[in-house]
């Protein structure tokens, strides 16, 4: 790959910068990084760096074919494919005796839940996953 492609330049800020304020409000990795049943976690440090990372990659792929206006199209579009398919942890979930449910995004799309055991799971968001705070919920009676 060549050196110049991460190489900062103004354009490649600003495009990375906006793509970063995009995603605070929808994210590509939400608060939970990763889960399965029985295990969650939970970094918003982490959640940000790779929001930050992923916004600047983005903006770098956009500015390197920003002279060529079929292949920023065509780029613009990979990326947007690219975000509405990485899936995003929407919920986590544990059973049994005091169990709670952490909602982390609201679910624009198709909200699958991939991993389900023993009363707990996880529901991933594949498309649009609007950040919401951290909402956990215990079942009542």
């Amino acid at each position: 790959m060549n050196g110049e492609f991460f190489r900062p330049t103004k354009r490649k800020i600003l495009l990375g910068l906006a793509l970063a304020a995009f995603f605070w409000f929808f994210p590509i990795a939400s608060k939970s990084v990763v889960a399965f049943p029985f295990f969650s976690l939970t970094s918003a440090e982490l959640s940000v760096a790779l929001n930050v990372l992923a916004a600047y990659v983005f903006g770098c792929a956009l500015a390197a074919n920003f002279g060529n206006r079929k292949r920023l199209i065509i780029v613009a579009l990979a990326l947007v494919l690219i975000y509405l398919a990485v899936p995003k942890i929407a919920s986590y979930s544990v059973g049994d005796i005091g169990g709670r449910t952490e909602t982390y995004c609201d679910c624009v799309g198709v909200q699958v839940p991939i991993s389900q055991c023993c009363g707990s799971g996880v529901d991933y968001c594949i498309g649009v996953c609007q950040r919401d705070e951290k909402i956990e919920r215990w079942p009542i009676g």
